[in-house]
């Protein structure tokens, strides 16, 4: 190998040694590593020169020169200051000999060691109580004191390993003189209140916004309430109206049930009572007549459409229209063709039971008024009595009598009564009550109210009934918001209400492929962006699934939501709801942290605390150097 090349190469050597400086691990570089390390690679390379390697040497010389303060010279095993470096004030005294303290006890209680062999960089305790400003125990916590801002604890592996640690703004972490750490916390102190201040302000304008929601929740509580309040008065009232409709309703309908011939009968004032009876009994008498003729017609039309019919056609109606004509003639002799001609004004029919009732309330009619009439013959006095009770009707049964026994020819002629029996009882009834009047009223009372309505009111009780329907379903409709207004105002929406302007408002979020709806105090579901079809994953079950304690001030930041659809092969789904300080209600992540069990986080005003007037003042006023601010790796 020629001269030049040598040469070449070993300057190549130097430069990629001082490429490395300073070094990925300084704390590794004392001035006798860095000149082992120029000698290593001296002697190990063969085409070093010796020029090249007296570069080397001095180049590390250089490296340690440039790296240490004037008065200070880089140590990887220098010693910590003082035996309470990185103590906190508060345990100081434990470090500190005295009459009564001969040795160091370990935090640990696990043994007792010479007050000379603390911070000596060699870890003695098993919790490396003995070691808190080096880095010799993985378990031990190094103090930065901060002065002028907060103090910290750091765990001490980061003490002396080359990089200023943030949270140690004094570069007390940083003390064997590899690496400067410059004191930057009257900065990080500027920086921290600058940052208090936007935080407070957050805070506060937090604390207005759940202020705001208990006001809207507390109004609407109220609103509620009062709601209520008049919901039962209505109640009540429509209770009173619905029994005034339904009395009103009854009344018609008695009324409405009353026959034709029942309102006849009260049609002339001015009549007799005997006069009204014979009316309507002739009427009767006449309605029978025109129903029994047209009977006999319709049979006349169909004994000749039986006689002309030709049986071979196959004419089912027909047919079926013969058949019935049979049955009937049958059942009612009396209205065969071919005894019509002989006994046209007789009505023959088989006897029933109901017709038996009837002639017997038909014989009881003409016995009453034969019995009037033979006590008016023999006591002229009841007569008169019954004149002045009911003066307007004048008991002039004799003569109706008379005229019924003549009109329905009694023995020559047998009655259809089937025809009469919807007039013949109320009929019955309605001269006993004026033959014999109730004992409750005097006799000589002359002003007797005829009980009967007007033949226009009969239909005002299909009206009514209606009226009734209507006013019960409204009832109906009332007990109903009752129910959802008592529910509502019996439901926990927090302390002091602030979830109530929440309840039933649904929030979304993506999460992967689904998209999740939270309708808060109601239900979860989950949905596949290609599906319409959502899945129930639970239904609000109740405050608090880790703190159950009402009390507590974390109870109203968890929600559970159960009884959800079932996984495939799998449990029902559930979903936990944690809530959040923040400016503004919405859903800020999902997870599945297991199979069906869903986690949703929420921020909203509601979870925010409330901040008072002086609580600012009195974060200013606190003393920064008592504040321990906990790091993420302790």
């Amino acid at each position: 190998m020629s001269g030049a090349l040598q040469r070449k190469q070993g300057v190549g050597r130097v430069v990629r040694f001082l490429q490395v400086l300073p070094p990925p691990n300084p704390r590794l570089r004392t001035q006798s590593e860095l000149t082992s390390y120029a000698g290593i690679e001296c002697f190990s390379q063969p085409a070093m020169t010796l020029p090249s390697c007296l570069l080397l040497f001095l180049a590390a010389q250089a490296r340690v020169v440039l790296s240490a303060s004037d008065d200070e010279v880089p140590d990887i095993n220098r010693l910590p200051p003082s035996p309470l470096y990185g103590v906190p004030p508060e345990l100081q005294g434990l470090y500190t000999p005295d009459e009564t303290r001969t040795e160091f006890a370990c935090l640990d209680g696990s043994k007792t060691i010479p007050f000379s062999e603390v911070n000596d960089n060699y870890c003695h305790c098993s919790d490396g109580s003995d070691e808190p400003g080096t880095a010799a125990c993985n378990q031990g916590v190094f103090y930065c004191a901060n002065s002028g801002h907060f103090p910290v604890r750091i765990k001490s592996t980061r003490v002396n390993d080359g990089v200023c640690e943030p949270e140690c703004c004094d570069g007390s972490d940083e003390y064997n003189g590899l690496t400067r750490c410059p004191n930057r916390c009257a900065e990080a102190r500027q920086e921290y209140l600058v940052q208090q201040k936007a935080l407070e302000e957050l805070r506060i304008k937090e604390s207005e916004a759940k202020q705001k929601m208990i006001a809207e929740g507390q109004r609407l509580r109220e609103e509620q309430t009062n709601k209520l309040q008049t919901l039962n008065q209505n109640l009540e009232e429509q209770e009173l109206e619905i029994q005034r409709l339904q009395s009103l309703e009854k009344e018609m309908r008695e009324k409405s049930q009353m026959s034709e011939f029942d309102l006849r009968l009260h049609k002339n004032p001015g009549a007799t009572l005997a006069d009204e009876v014979e009316n309507v009994v002739l009427e009767l008498m006449s309605r029978v007549t025109e129903l029994t003729n047209r009977v006999r017609e319709t049979v006349d039309i169909l004994a000749v459409m039986k006689q002309d019919h030709n049986p071979n056609y196959h004419d089912m109606a027909v047919k079926h229209a013969i058949e019935k004509l049979d049955q009937f003639l049958t059942l009612h002799k009396e209205f065969r063709p071919a005894t019509m001609e002989s006994e046209a004004d007789v009505l023959e029919v088989p006897p029933s039971t109901t017709s038996g009732d009837l002639q017997e309330q038909i014989s009881g009619l003409l016995h009453l008024a034969t019995k009037v009439r033979k006590v008016e013959s023999e006591r002229p006095e009841i007569s008169e009595e019954i004149t002045k009770a009911h003066p307007s009707k004048a008991p002039s049964v004799p003569p109706v009598a008379k005229k019924m026994l003549r009109s329905w020819k009694i023995g020559r002629y047998r009655v259809n009564l089937a025809a009469l029996q919807p007039y013949l009882d109320p009929l019955y009834q309605w001269v006993l009550s004026y033959v014999v009047p109730p004992e409750t009223e005097p006799m000589t009372n002359t002003e007797t109210k005829s009980p009967m309505p007007e033949v226009g009111t009969l239909d005002k009780s299909d009206d009514y009934s209606d009226k009734v329907a209507e006013a019960q379903a409204a009832k109906k409709a009332m007990e109903q918001e009752r129910e959802n207004l008592q529910a509502e105002l019996a439901s926990d929406y927090g302390k002091d209400h602030e979830y109530a302007p929440l309840a039933k408002q649904c929030y979304e979020i993506d999460g992967g492929s689904f998209r999740y709806k939270l309708c808060l105090f109601d239900s979860v579901t989950q949905r596949d962006r290609n599906s319409y079809s959502p899945v129930t994953i639970g239904q609000f079950t109740k405050w608090g699934v880790e703190y159950t304690d009402p009390n507590d001030p974390r109870y109203y930041t968890e929600q559970l939501y159960g009884n959800g659809e079932a996984c495939w092969h799998g449990p029902k789904r559930t979903a936990q709801v944690f809530f959040e300080c923040g400016l503004e209600t919405k859903l800020v992540q999902v997870a599945e942290p297991a199979k069906c069990e869903y986690h949703l986080r929420m921020v909203t005003p509601a979870a925010c605390e409330i901040r008072l007037p002086n609580t600012a003042a009195n974060d200013q006023q606190s003393d920064p150097l008592k504040i321990v601010m906990p790091h993420d790796e302790l």
